[in-house]
């Protein structure tokens, strides 16, 4: 799984997808969603509820401030530590 809860990731929608408009958003990801049954391969792949970091309106002119997600759709952004925060040698 990429995310976990309380990261906040951006949308990385796969090339083979037709719509791209949730391509480089930015979201929360608040909390695992459980497989919903054997209805839909979609169904069955790990999914995150996340609310959007900026509200947005798909191709209908519906506002989205949160909703589903794919895990393999998000990467995480984390906050890797700059060089200069990391000390260069250790206190004896």
């Amino acid at each position: 799984m990429n995310c976990k809860p309380g990261d906040m990731a951006i949308i990385v929608v796969p090339a083979s997808f037709p719509r791209k408009t949730l391509d480089g958003k930015i979201v929360d990801v608040v909390r695992f969603v459980p497989p919903r049954g054997p209805e839909a391969e979609w169904d069955q792949r790990p999914t995150w509820w996340c609310v959007y970091q900026s509200v947005w309106f798909n191709d209908h002119g519906m506002m989205i401030a949160e909703g589903m997600l794919l895990d393999s759709w998000l990467r995480p952004i984390s906050g890797v530590p700059v060089h200069d925060e990391i000390p260069d040698e250790v206190a004896a």
